[in-house]
């Protein structure tokens, strides 16, 4: 599926803000990250590279919700809707990346990330119903991810906490409107 020139644009400059893969970040068991502190860890250094590896995931769903879009072409309002997902991911990717700066997390470009994130974005498929239940899943994980990095840090960065808490609030709506297509 060939995306538009402005949308790829618009992903190769998000996907500039990036400093790493989450490769580099590997997450290090559920202890709260103030334990981590004190084990050596430096408590900044771990939340940037939750939230780096959370901006991945992000960047990828953008990708995916552009792929589906295009995929319902043939059905304008669902299509249209998808494409609506697909800037709210984004956004959510700025703010990410915006936080990141605000911890002093470095954001660059990762030519290795692009090639990855064009491998792992979509799977095809036939049916709307089975379109419908994958990003409802892939949904469903992203919000898992963010309550448990929220777990994590408790009450200890309340301004990580809060902006995370905005992304999930509307990740749930992205769910329950996708669950909602699934029910009709």
């Amino acid at each position: 599926m060939h995306m538009h020139a402005s949308f790829e644009s618009t992903v190769v400059g998000a996907l500039s803000a990036v400093s790493q893969e989450s490769a580099l970040f590997p997450r290090q068991g559920n202890q709260p990250l103030a334990h981590k502190a004190a084990e050596g860890v430096p408590w900044r250094k771990q939340v940037i590279s939750l939230l780096k590896d959370s901006l991945i995931k992000e960047l990828l769903c953008v990708v995916r919700y552009n792929h589906l879009s295009a995929d319902t072409c043939m059905q304008p309002l669902l299509s249209a809707e998808f494409l609506l997902h697909a800037h709210e991911e984004l956004a959510h990717a700025y703010r990410l990346a915006h936080h990141i700066v605000e911890l002093g997390g470095e954001l660059e470009y990762s030519p290795r990330l692009l090639m990855r994130m064009g491998r792992a974005t979509h799977d095809h498929h036939k049916d709307l119903t089975s379109m419908i239940s994958a990003n409802l899943s892939s949904q469903c994980r992203i919000i898992f991810r963010y309550n448990e990095i929220m777990s994590q840090i408790d009450m200890q960065d309340i301004a990580t906490r809060h902006m995370l808490e905005g992304i999930v609030k509307e990740e749930r709506e992205h769910a329950e409107e996708l669950m909602s297509w699934l029910v009709n």
